[in-house]
């Protein structure tokens, strides 16, 4: 009986009608558009342990959540060929099914690899169990060896105050940053009061859910930038006073917290001195982008 490896969806020779990422690709390839809209984002088990890589445009990788990488414009350029060559827009959404008897375990994922192009995004993923396809397997492993040994030399964080430091100083890109804030009505609040809102930082990019969105300019990115830096949210309690229920998340890298602003009992604006004050400057920064996105950004 064969093996998972040496098996092949029927779906590897059956091209998709419906396949607009070629097209975008051609068009980044050919110059006809440029690559600031670019994406790739690959998951992986290899040897048991799950690698991943996400690849941006400008040549900006992120290895395993670990490292920051610079590829050059040729690397990106050979990445998308790649990916055409493969003819992964003609990919099916999903190769592999769930295993008999195994259906209240949920479905046992062997990898995923997701591709943006302006506003073309596909997306594949194989399962561990059922038929699968050797040309997705190909073209991942390409695309992990392209970035792998850029990864090696790549810069590395020891905290998240460190990291936070080396990306307002320049060392880290935009790119490595997320940060995101939920506001949701206070149940116990006045009639009337704010409606919820989430707002999303990505780098450079700002948007609403659902709604709006914006590039910011380098200067307000560095703003942004040394203060989460000053403000060390690594350092500050999980649990805070908000007036609104407000929780905000902030990733770098491996990096990661979560800060949930409330009216607990017993907490005031005052409880927690200057810890409070960062996180009110935290929060302050992000509404004010909320109130940009909705004045200048666009649908």
């Amino acid at each position: 009986m064969p093996g998972p490896d040496e098996l092949r969806s029927n779906a590897d020779d059956e091209p998709n009608s419906l396949d607009r990422l070629t097209p975008a690709l051609e068009q980044r390839i050919n110059g006809k558009a440029g690559l600031g809209d670019v994406q790739v984002d690959v998951f992986w088990s290899r040897g048991g342990r799950a690698t991943t890589a996400r690849i941006f445009g400008n040549g900006v990788g992120i290895w395993r959540r670990e490292a920051q990488f610079q590829l050059s414009k040729a690397q990106v350029l050979g990445i998308l060929r790649t990916i055409e060559k493969a003819r992964f827009g003609s990919m099916p959404d999903q190769f592999g099914e769930d295993e008999e008897g195994e259906k209240n375990e949920g479905p046992r994922l062997k990898g995923q690899l997701v591709v943006l192009a302006g506003t073309v995004r596909k997306s594949t993923l194989q399962l561990m169990d059922g038929e699968q396809s050797r040309a997705l397997a190909r073209l991942v492993e390409k695309i992990l060896e392209i970035c792998e040994g850029p990864a090696r030399k790549g810069v590395r964080a020891a905290s998240m105050t460190d990291a936070l430091r080396m990306l307002a100083s320049g060392r880290l890109a935009p790119e490595v940053l997320e940060v995101a804030i939920q506001r949701r009505p206070d149940p116990k609040g006045p009639a009337g009061s704010e409606p919820g809102w989430t707002l999303r930082v990505a780098g450079l990019q700002v948007s609403e859910e659902p709604g709006r969105s914006l590039s910011l300019s380098e200067k307000a990115f560095h703003d942004l930038a040394a203060l989460l830096s000053e403000a060390e949210p690594s350092m500050l309690p999980q649990s805070l006073y908000a007036a609104s229920y407000t929780d905000v998340t902030i990733a770098i890298l491996k990096y990661s917290r979560t800060i949930a602003g409330r009216r607990f009992l017993g907490m005031t604006p005052e409880s927690n001195g200057e810890k409070q004050k960062a996180f009110d400057r935290i929060v302050a920064a992000l509404e004010a982008l909320h109130a940009r996105v909705e004045r200048e950004g666009a649908p």
